[in-house]
């Protein structure tokens, strides 16, 4: 199997938010509702499915988890709100094994 982590940086507010795509952030995403996360993943990348809102905070306070345990789920949908290409970088970081920053090259990912 590949490796899978990845991880990106925003700021937002003036607070610093890493987050951590890695087999902690599926599992806790997993837990959070109750699907699959690579059946998801691929259907998310397929097109056959568009990922729902819950799928997307659900995702975002997972990868928080690493760096900022204290994030509540409204953090994490104030932090999709100010832009859903966290999430295709998030996305796009873990397949590559990168870490993704809205104007940066991919690097080695740091957890």
């Amino acid at each position: 199997m590949a490796k899978f982590l990845g991880s990106t940086t925003r700021e937002i507010d003036g607070e610093t938010w890493r987050l951590v795509l890695d087999f902690n952030a599926i599992c806790h995403f997993e837990e959070a509702v109750g699907g699959n996360f690579f059946e998801r993943a691929e259907d998310w990348q397929t097109g056959s499915g568009v990922p729902r809102a819950r799928e997307l905070r659900a995702l975002i306070h997972a990868a928080l988890q690493a760096h900022h345990p204290q994030a509540t789920l409204q953090e994490a949908g104030r932090i999709l709100s100010q832009g859903m290409e966290i999430f295709e970088a998030l996305m796009a970081s873990a397949m590559t094994g990168a870490e993704a920053g809205p104007e940066k090259k991919p690097q080695a990912a740091v957890p």
